[in-house]
């Protein structure tokens, strides 16, 4: 299921392609894909093969970003995903914790959590 969702939704990309991104297969893998922004940023997305049940791994420029699991739906497409990767990424303002979060502020949050 995976393979062939990601395969359309790449083969929809391609065909209507976003003005602000570029977005490839890295070496023919369909879980993993490169991209740029319009700003050179490079960013890659590792889907799960469980894909769209989890979400993806992001690297942004090299530097691992995690999607927030609790805005996670299996509803959210590559494009709208890559989409609202674009809008926080050039939206200096927006509080990025809220949508995505670094894996170290993950681990932090859990044990602050857990703490009585």
């Amino acid at each position: 299921m995976a393979t062939r969702r990601l395969q359309n939704e790449l083969k929809e990309i391609q065909d209507e392609p976003m003005d602000f991104c570029t977005v490839e297969l890295n070496e023919d893998d369909i879980f993993t894909w490169n991209g740029k922004f319009d700003d050179d940023t490079k960013f890659q997305i590792k889907f799960h093969e469980d894909h769209p049940y989890s979400p993806p791994k992001i690297l942004i420029n090299d530097k691992p970003f995690c999607y927030n699991e609790f805005d996670w739906s299996p509803a959210i497409t590559a494009r709208t995903f890559i989409l609202t990767m674009y809008l926080f990424h050039n939206d200096r303002g927006l509080k990025h914790r809220e949508f995505f979060t670094h894996p170290r502020s993950k681990r932090r949050e859990r044990r602050e959590r857990s703490v009585p």
